[in-house]
């Protein structure tokens, strides 16, 4: 490979690491490359899946992934691992309070983030404009029902989405087609910005037990047996929605899921 190799104490290794796990190698590299985003997204964004996959246009996601103001680099790295798991190659990053990928990151990531391409986005507006002319549909992510009630917008809970709310469509002859997506994901202090809220085409929820207290008191086991629920006021709100990282791959798994007609595995 013409890589330079050079043994050195492991005490060494350690240092350079300040002290975190690196069993036993170190590579250095250059940067990973920040792109920049004008009209030739959409072209790049095949150009890059194609070196990824193949030019079999069925083999793309379509599915761009947005972070916004998301500085935990622990949960950077989890989201990108499941970014990548679920086919998603490209990330735009909001160049407010957002961090930039970094070889913690990278191996947080298990090395997903290596083969991942991103753009940090400084006029969401403009980003927005040029997307929607590609067709692209905005999907954002909210942890509560009350962040809505500041911009008006309806939510939905994630086990309620149908194919079509997700962007897929079906032509004259029955064929699948999908709709580009961005999929928006906020910080777990402030989640999404009121801008993105209101751009947003479809809002969606993971729904936790509260939700499923608020909705009903009491349930029927069997016909038989009535059992009685505690009210969500007896319940501490102290967790109260999903840590962002594992939200996203719920989220991402469930999205993907509905966008992708290979459902099953099979042996065979």
């Amino acid at each position: 490979m013409g890589l330079q190799v050079t043994a050195v104490p492991m005490e060494e290794l350690t240092n350079i690491v300040n002290g975190r796990p690196h069993q036993g190698v170190i590579l250095k590299t250059s940067l990973l490359p920040m792109c920049s985003f004008d009209d030739s997204f959409f072209v790049n964004l095949s150009t890059f899946e194609n070196s990824l996959l193949s030019s079999n246009a069925s083999h793309h996601s379509h599915t761009v992934l947005y972070m916004d103001q998301i500085k935990d680099i622990m949960n950077y790295g989890s989201i990108l691992r499941s970014a990548f798991f679920h086919g998603i190659y490209t990330v735009l990053l909001s160049a407010s309070s957002t961090a930039m990928p970094s070889a913690l990151i990278s191996k947080l990531s298990a090395g997903a983030m290596e083969a991942m391409q991103f753009y940090r986005i400084t006029n969401f507006n403009y980003t927005l404009e040029v997307l929607r002319a590609f067709g692209f549909k905005l999907i954002g992510t909210i942890a509560s029902c009350n962040v809505v009630s500041s911009v008006d917008k309806k939510y939905f809970a994630m086990d309620l989405l149908t194919e079509k709310m997700v962007g897929v469509e079906y032509d004259s002859a029955g064929f699948r087609r999908l709709q580009p997506v961005l999929i928006a994901l906020g910080s777990e202090t402030s989640g999404l910005s009121n801008e993105i809220l209101t751009a947003c085409d479809l809002l969606i929820r993971i729904p936790g037990a509260l939700d499923r207290l608020d909705s009903e008191e009491s349930f029927t086991n069997g016909g038989d047996v009535h059992m009685d629920l505690p009210s969500s006021a007896s319940i501490s709100p102290l967790v109260s929605s999903l840590n962002v990282a594992v939200a996203s791959g719920i989220l991402l798994h469930h999205l993907t899921s509905l966008r992708s007609d290979l459902r099953y595995c099979s042996s065979s």
